[in-house]
């Protein structure tokens, strides 16, 4: 399959379907004859199948119950943080069911994914530190919103590296917006990934100011070393700790043992 890239929702669907219309020889894929669109959403109202009655149950459970429309097709848990988690894990349960796979089968497979590697994954109990991939203006949001629900009484603290010159340029004043939900933020040097370093580049210092222009905390943590130094100043108890990033962010981990 070629590569694409999808603006707009109708295009995105588009693709799904015309690729599993014409299915290579060497692929097995479900429902290849009919195409049936499945829309899952957070609300009873908002599509033809959904995930309701969100629940947080203790500090790192999930408990949702899926709908058909009216019908409940059964409750689920998962380990999963986060609405955004919510909503992918719907999205399994509802393939699992058209595969015909019981309630109790599904959640036993939910039970024992713990999650991807770097996407809200924990990284240590004591100090609390969680590891994430994220490297645009939404998923910082949803991962800060998600640690907000889970640790309501943690002092949020996120160490962001941002990742390519251009990226941080162009959506500087989103990842702004993102980052004044943390308590305290670090920014990191800018991660420059494939990108050397361009003619009057965007400096990890812009973003701290942008922060602190939206009513944030944030200061510059310089390199990998700088920042662990800093960082060790903040940790306590009573905090919680978030490094995310697509470049060597996680490298800070061993840095602060």
């Amino acid at each position: 399959m070629k590569k694409k890239v999808f603006g707009f929702i109708k295009k995105s669907l588009f693709g799904f379907e015309e690729h599993s219309d014409e299915p290579k020889p060497s692929e097995d894929l479900t429902a290849k004859k009919e195409v049936k669109t499945n829309f899952i959403g957070l609300e009873k109202k908002s599509g033809e199948l959904n995930s309701a009655d969100v629940e947080k149950k203790l500090r790192e459970i999930n408990l949702f119950g899926v709908f058909n429309k009216k019908d409940e097709l059964g409750t689920f848990k998962t380990t999963l943080l986060g609405v955004h988690n919510i909503l992918n894990t719907t999205g399994a349960i509802v393939a699992a069911h058209m595969l015909g796979l019981s309630n109790a089968h599904i959640q036993n497979a939910l039970w024992q994914f713990t999650g991807s590697h770097r996407r809200l994954q924990k990284v240590s109990d004591t100090p609390m530190i969680y590891d994430d991939y994220g490297h645009h203006p939404t998923e910082l949001a949803t991962t800060i919103a998600a640690l907000r629900v889970a640790y309501p009484s943690k002092k949020l603290i996120v160490a962001f590296q941002p990742h390519t010159y251009s990226r941080t340029k162009k959506f500087l004043k989103q990842f702004a917006k993102a980052l004044t939900k943390a308590d305290m933020v670090i920014i990191l040097d800018i991660y420059g990934s494939r990108e050397g370093l361009p003619k009057n580049a965007v400096h990890a210092k812009n973003l701290v100011s942008g922060i602190k222009q939206c009513g944030g905390k944030a200061i510059y943590g310089g390199n990998l070393e700088q920042a662990a130094l800093h960082i060790k100043k903040l940790l306590k108890p009573t905090t919680l700790l978030i490094t995310i990033g697509a470049g060597d962010v996680w490298k800070l981990h061993s840095l602060l043992k």
